[in-house]
């Protein structure tokens, strides 16, 4: 649910991670409330000079985060592989 995700990723960014990696792999659908926790979670550690990074996106997903627009301020890679040698 996007509430156990916005738990999780603003753990990371309190506990002072600056380089986080979301992997989408598993994820078939994403709703309004995950797009808003997902941009929520991105001005939050851009506050703190760190950067959110999302990987593994099945194509339809993707193409939810390029019609808002997102992919322009938020790297979408491929793999984890690709995202852990981006930063």
């Amino acid at each position: 649910t996007s509430q156990g995700f916005e738990q999780k990723i603003f753990q990371a960014i309190t506990d002072g991670s600056k380089q986080v990696v979301v992997d989408f792999k598993d994820l078939d659908y994403i709703s309004s409330a995950g797009l808003r926790v997902i941009l929520k979670a991105t001005k939050a550690i851009k506050r703190e000079d760190g950067r959110i990074m999302l990987c593994d996106m099945q194509d339809y997903v993707k193409e939810v985060f390029e019609i808002a627009g997102f992919d322009s301020f938020l790297p979408i890679v491929a793999t984890m592989d690709e995202a852990i040698k981006s930063f």
